[in-house]
């Protein structure tokens, strides 16, 4: 496993207009830190309710294990299904970030939030999204 991954949330309105990155998911040296984007405080005022573990838009969470709203969008790592789901995915080994981003983070019925590996300004997001 390499030493770091990221992972970005994004959120989409219910209108599917608009798309913002909320923030980053990173794992280090065996930690997991959550940093929500400059774009967080632009969701929360087009009607994004915050995560309730990650009110505050401006500090850094960190924690040993996966914070439990990205677990959450992961089938346990020992259920039965997990074979399946790695092979779906064209993965050989259980990786939790790497599987959030070719997942989108959708395996357990989420809605409006997806997970990608890289930041990019799609033609979804609105033009004054983009400073």
């Amino acid at each position: 496993m390499e030493n770091e991954k990221s992972a970005y949330l994004y959120w989409t309105t219910p209108t599917r207009t608009t798309k913002y990155w909320i923030g980053t998911l990173t794992r280090k040296d065996g930690k997991y830190y959550f940093i929500h984007s400059k774009y967080a405080s632009r969701a929360a005022n087009s009607f994004w309710l915050k995560i309730p573990q990650f009110q505050d838009l401006e500090k850094v969470y960190e924690s040993d294990e996966l914070f439990r709203f990205f677990k959450s969008r992961l089938p346990y790592s020992h259920n039965s299904e997990i074979p399946g789901v790695l092979k779906k995915y064209g993965m050989e080994e259980y990786d939790d970030i790497e599987l959030l981003i070719r997942s989108h983070g959708k395996l357990r019925g989420t809605i409006n939030t997806m997970m990608y590996d890289k930041y990019e300004i799609s033609g979804t997001l609105r033009e004054q999204d983009k400073d």
